[in-house]
């Protein structure tokens, strides 16, 4: 049984479309933020660009095969060997010719000096020996540049020895470099301090590895590839971030690159770590990412361009920008980049503005903005979870409220219906029913059931009383007739008188017949008579005048309220309309006391004539005025009952108005001393 409950239950169900739309708001609030986001980085790419394209000289040629690239520190460094000053430094894999040596290489300069950090992996560290001819036979470093070769070794953990291997083969001591070098328990680290006096335009490191313990097998990785060429050595340019300060923005970076990609411009970042407390819990954690689920299954895009560098900061950029990675299969790399990349290492797209730096048609760089999602993600975030919990809210408290209210409606309805069922008893007597006060729907029903259930009564009580009205009403005349025939049958000659007598019981049994079967005929002749459009006035005016020729013991007025022009016309039939007045003055004739005044009154309301039949007499009932014209239903007394009367005048009046779609009414009189039943007609709508 699909019940109330049921039914408002999948009825609240429609308020889930709540947390939908709030997404597809979201959706389209996160579309048009990263629309806005990209015109902004665009706004302020091209204008960096437009300044730095006369300052040529900091995009100098650096077309080599081989670059060995450094960056600006970050911070003072304290060279110990330790790695803690390193650890947000990029760390460039040695070319290995040692079975997985691995050894890497971070490096970065300030003004005077050129910093080198090695991590090496090796098994059996071979220390320089005095016996040793050379320290080439001991595990070293070789740093080269155009003008030095220099050699570096130690005989212990500590201090870095440092000698300039010259032309013909010998070394010398060479005091410029401060190096440290650490034992590790899988290797070694070093740590090296270069003054940049010492270098020029071509820089390359290598490692040698002696296998065994003072062989001179030697093994070799490097920083570049061995060849007659050395890298070209490439550093950041100081000076372009007085033209990038006024780009900087909170959560904006900001790359100026070569034609080849290699980073000239240098911005230190702040930790991008949180603070402990302000980091989210693990259960907002983990809502977040189901907020984001649920907003990424609704996106009308994904962002699937893989981001093309190991780290999502290019600001402090310690490697190549891959440009040709970057701009994919555009042919033209001249032109505007705009792209939104997705990181493989987090759920977080980066949006990344390249703008080229032109000296007419030829590209000296590239400025690149990037900024990533994290304050939009932000943003939607909090939509997100602002939107669905508000939204689970109100579903829930909807559902409550929907649950609460149907629970409260079933018991209404349910306490209506047993009420119902218990007011009509199994032998049929009906016992008072007593409606609720409510004003809503419910409770109109339930003043309806009572009004039902008192009409229902009403009936039952006169069909209890018909086999009486009937026994009353058929054994009066029935005695006369055979009282009379018994009179006749006991003498001899004719009594005319006992004649009249029964013929008079005769003409009350017909009479009593004919009342019984005349609803029936009135039906009847309702489905079949012919309507026509005649004047209303005339017809009731020679009633009128009929009736108070015929009803000497009362005094019938017309009283005619309408315009004597035009005449006033209604859609119906003569001879029915007749019969219903007839029923009307009967029935006040019936209750107006002898020698008082009925009125007939016929007057215009608006678009309607209304017929009033006005009589002296008693007031109807206040419990029947609403049953007047149900059929079966008398008001009347044993005193106002001489001829037979079954109560159906008043129902033939109701039948023919409604077949003339007439409204019909009985009302007592303000001043309480009688009854006004009023008949209401359409005008002819054709006039």
């Amino acid at each position: 049984m699909f019940t109330l409950k049921r039914q408002l239950l999948v009825i609240s169900l429609i308020t889930l479309l709540l947390p939908w739309a709030g997404c597809q708001y979201v959706r389209e609030m996160e579309t048009i933020m990263r629309e806005n986001h990209r015109q902004r980085l665009a706004a302020m790419a091209k204008p960096l660009a437009l300044e730095l394209a006369p300052k040529s000289r900091y995009f100098e040629s650096n077309d080599a095969e081989q670059v060995f690239f450094t960056q600006q520190s970050r911070t003072p460094l304290n060279i110990d060997g330790y790695h803690d000053d390193w650890l947000d430094y990029y760390a460039f894999a040695f070319v290995d010719t040692i079975p997985n040596p691995g050894t890497e290489l971070k490096t970065c300069r300030d003004s005077d000096y050129l910093y080198l950090h090695i991590t090496a992996k090796d098994d059996v560290i071979a220390y320089y020996q005095p016996h040793l001819a050379s320290p080439l036979m001991a595990d070293h470093y070789r740093v080269e540049t155009s003008s030095h070769s220099l050699v570096l070794f130690t005989e212990a953990p500590g201090l870095i020895h440092a000698m300039q291997q010259l032309p013909s083969g010998a070394f010398k001591n060479f005091t410029s470099i401060e190096g440290q070098w650490v034992e590790e328990p899988d290797g070694y680290n070093i740590e090296l301090k270069i003054p940049t006096a010492l270098l020029d335009k071509s820089f390359r490191v290598q490692r040698f590895d002696a296998i065994g313990d003072g062989d001179k097998a030697i093994e070799v990785s490097a920083s570049h590839p061995a060849g007659d060429t050395l890298p070209q050595l490439l550093f950041t340019k100081q000076n372009l971030e007085n033209s990038m300060l006024p780009f900087m923005d909170k959560g904006l970076e900001i790359l100026i690159t070569d034609r080849n990609g290699w980073p000239l411009s240098y911005h230190p970042l702040q930790s991008h770590a949180m603070p402990v407390e302000q980091r989210d819990s693990l259960r907002e954690a983990i809502m977040n990412r189901i907020y984001r689920v649920g907003l990424g299954l609704t996106l009308p895009e994904q962002f699937t361009h893989e981001w093309p560098l190991p780290t999502q900061h290019i600001s402090n950029l310690s490697m190549q920008f891959p440009i040709e990675k970057a701009f994919g299969n555009a042919a033209d790399k001249t032109s505007y980049l705009s792209k939104w990349y997705q990181t493989p290492y987090s759920n977080k797209t980066i949006l990344l503005v390249a703008q080229p730096v032109k000296q007419g048609d030829v590209i000296l760089g590239y400025v690149f903005f990037a900024e990533n999602e994290d304050a939009l993600l932000s943003f939607t975030n909090d939509a997100m979870r602002s939107i669905i919990n508000t939204s689970l809210l109100i579903v829930a408290v909807a559902i409550i409220l929907f649950l609460s209210f149907a629970s409260v409606l079933s018991y209404r309805i349910r306490k209506l219906r047993n009420k119902a069922d218990a007011a009509v008893q199994s032998d049929g007597q009906i016992i008072p029913f007593i409606p609720s006060n409510v004003k809503d729907e419910i409770g109109d029903l339930s003043r309806h059931y009572a009004k039902l259930l008192r009409q229902v009564k009403n009936y039952n009580d006169y069909l209890q009383s018909l086999s009486h009205k009937l026994a009353h009403e058929l054994r009066t005349p029935l005695a006369i007739v055979r009282s009379s025939l018994e009179m006749m049958n006991t003498t001899d000659t004719p009594n005319p008188v006992y004649a009249q007598r029964a013929t008079e019981g005769v003409d009350r049994l017909r009479s009593i017949l004919n009342s019984m079967s005349e609803a029936t005929q009135v039906e009847q002749a309702i489905q079949q008579v012919e309507y026509d459009t005649f004047e209303l006035r005339e017809l009731v005016e020679n009633l009128a005048h009929a009736y108070q020729d015929t009803y000497a013991s009362h005094s019938i007025i017309f009283l005619n309220q309408l315009p004597s022009t035009p005449p006033l016309m209604i859609r119906g039939n003569p001879e029915l309309i007749a019969q219903l007045l007839d029923k009307l003055i009967d029935n006040a004739i019936d209750f107006a006391p002898n020698q008082s005044t009925i009125n007939i009154t016929l007057k215009q309301q608006g678009q309607k004539l209304q017929i009033a039949i006005e009589n002296e007499g008693p007031p109807l009932p206040d419990n029947m005025q609403h049953q007047l014209f149900d059929s079966l239903v008398s008001v009347r007394d044993n005193e106002q009952k001489e001829k037979p009367h079954l109560g159906l005048g008043l129902h033939i009046v109701r039948l023919i108005a409604q077949a003339h779609q007439a409204a019909v009414k009985g009302e007592n009189r303000s001043d309480g001393k009688g009854v006004v039943f009023t008949l209401t007609f359409d005008l002819n709508p054709t006039q």
